[in-house]
């Protein structure tokens, strides 16, 4: 068989200034929107994590050799080379957050232009959609789940083009492969659902096999492009074993492999919940009456009154306002993609634009569910995916079932509503701005710690945490190592002491009981002089969490046994209130 692109045709100079302009225009709403958190708060936990790691690598260390990291680094890598460029201010992970968080508008339309084939409404539709969930949100960050989200759909993007062009597979693959070795879960939910289309398009299409299988050619030849290389470093680096141990290990640190049938289940859909289950299942049928069923004039109130709620609740800040926008774009679209990945599966499959729907749902199912295990249970929503599947939902209901006889015209008029919606957003975002920080109380005090931050606004709480544990290392014991459990990894960096251990997060997700073995082992053999430790975490029952946490509850006893026995050789000399938790400083009898 003689392997040949299909090329896409050439693009126009006006083409190219029509999408630079969108671009922009992204970029600018979603600064817009984000603009009164920015540059605002400090976090000591997830704003701060990738930041800590980047600012590890750009110092010459060696993930997994050097430090701990049960995620891939290749976000590291990128942060790090932009502080590289920039310095290592902490506005430079805000700043990639925002065109990050810009970069996933533009792409989100990209794809429901592709679905939908109408421009105005999906360029409009994803405005506001996604602007509903930006608008007053926390400080923008810049970290490897956020940016594993844009590089999955990024894939999901090149992967439709692939259905119509072959030369895209091997672009796929190269983003599938970029997105594996920053957050492993993603890439593989890619890889597989990838697989899962084309044995679909194989069983149902029979002149699909040859093409199917050039794609597949394509995708791994894009694959091995970025995996080789990676793969080779840290062979390299000695630290390939480090790598394959958290990538078996990943079902252990979720508890994924303690749950019964039933709670993986629930963790995609609430059945253990029936109260939860039954509002999901009437947010759902609400979801696909108005966008499939529903004649014209009840489906302009719907969209109005679609329009005008968010508004309300942004205004408002109310919390059951908040819950109910959640079962509409978390519970409910969970339960509306399950139903189309069973038509995908049911129905016939023939024409080329049941080949788009086949893999758009496919693809959004698996990045939905693995995303969902990351926190078995009522977790993480998928928020970007959510937004596409409902802005193309009315035309991938169309393109499933004819006898919807959905009519165009109609979701093209309903573009003026989310415009306007769109409008009424950035107006109130003007007018009215809120200040919504990252775990920090507010931004009434400054603090001013170069080259991290200068001047940076934050709560006198963190001001206080942050200098006073500057204060007493260097009163006490500059020059000797410190140890920090279980979650605040950005103190080492602050402070400038090492950890005598290789794990900066021995976290309830990130720590198995092997290598809290190999935690307590290094602290025995090299003692802080420092640690500072979540007071939670000293109490009899340890750190509340989710998760089974064995290698975290390990170092919490160990912990508790030499912070608080008679013949400890620590004593407590500080404690500081962060948010939602305190911090206590133990230091060394020297």
């Amino acid at each position: 068989m003689t392997l040949t692109f299909n090329a896409p045709r050439m693009i126009g100079a006006r083409t190219v200034c029509t999408h630079l302009g969108l671009f922009a225009l992204c970029l600018i709403w979603t600064f817009l929107l984000i603009a009164p958190s920015l540059f605002k708060g400090i976090d000591f936990t997830d704003q701060t994590l990738n930041y800590h790691f980047s600012l590890r690598v750009l110092d010459g260390d060696i993930p997994f050799k050097d430090f701990q990291t049960t995620v891939m680094p290749f976000s590291y890598w990128m942060e790090a080379l932009f502080h590289w460029i920039f310095g290592k201010g902490f506005w430079v992970n805000e700043v990639m957050g925002v065109v990050l968080k810009g970069v996933n508008l533009y792409l989100s339309y990209l794809i429901c232009a592709i679905l939908v084939k109408k421009k105005f409404y999906a360029f409009s539709a994803c405005f506001f959609m996604q602007g509903v969930f930006w608008a007053g949100n926390q400080s923008p960050y810049f970290d490897f789940t956020g940016f594993a989200i844009t590089l999955s759909i990024l894939s999901l993007y090149f992967g439709l083009k692939s259905v119509s062009h072959s030369m895209f597979s091997f672009l796929y693959g190269l983003s599938a492969a970029l997105t594996l070795i920053t957050k492993q879960n993603f890439g593989i939910a890619l890889l597989v659902s990838f697989v899962i289309y084309l044995l679909i398009a194989f069983v149902k299409c029979k002149q699909d096999r040859s093409l199917g299988l050039k794609k597949l050619i394509f995708f791994f030849a894009g694959l091995t492009v970025v995996l080789l290389p990676f793969c080779v470093y840290f062979v390299v680096h000695g630290s390939a074993s480090d790598v394959l141990f958290i990538l078996l290990t990943g079902s252990e640190r979720k508890g994924i492999s303690a749950l019964t049938a039933l709670e993986k289940i629930h963790t995609f859909i609430p059945i253990l919940n029936l109260k939860l289950l039954l509002q999901s299942l009437i947010s759902s049928l609400i979801i696909l009456y108005v966008a499939g069923f529903s004649p014209l004039k009840l489906k302009r109130v719907c969209l109005a009154a679609f329009v005008v709620f968010p508004l309300v609740y942004l205004l408002s800040g109310s919390f059951a306002l908040k819950m109910i926008l959640n079962l509409f774009i978390y519970d409910g679209v969970k339960i509306i993609i399950c139903l189309l990945l069973l038509l995908v599966i049911l129905l016939p499959r023939t024409t080329a634009k049941h080949r788009y729907v086949d893999f758009f749902v496919v693809t959004a199912s698996s990045l939905i569910f693995v995303h969902e295990l990351g926190w078995p249970g009522r977790g993480y929503s998928l928020t970007s995916i959510s937004v596409i599947v409902l802005v193309a939902l009315p035309f991938l209901l169309g393109n499933l079932s004819s006898s919807l006889n959905i009519r165009m015209t109609e979701m093209l008029k309903s573009s003026y509503y989310f415009g306007f919606g769109a409008f009424l957003l950035g107006a109130s975002t003007i007018v009215s701005p809120q200040l919504s920080l990252r775990r920090d109380f507010d931004a009434e005090s400054s603090l001013n710690l170069p080259p991290f931050y200068e001047n940076r606004a934050t709560s006198r709480y963190h001001h206080d945490a942050v200098m006073g544990i500057i204060d007493i290392y260097e009163s006490t014991c500059p020059g000797e190592k410190i140890f920090v459990f279980p979650w605040s990894p950005i103190l080492y960096t602050y402070v400038g002491a090492e950890n005598p251990t290789r794990f900066d997060l021995p976290y309830h997700d990130w720590l198995v009981e092997a290598e809290a073995y190999e935690l307590i082992s290094s602290l025995q053999a090299d003692s802080p002089c420092l640690i500072v430790v979540e007071q939670s975490s000293l109490s009899s029952g340890g750190r509340e969490t989710p998760f089974p946490a064995k290698g975290m509850r390990l170092v919490e006893v160990y912990l508790r046994g030499i912070l608080y026995s008679n013949s400890s050789d620590y004593r407590l000399v500080r404690e500081y209130k962060t948010f939602s938790k305190n911090h206590l400083i133990f230091k060394i009898n020297r």
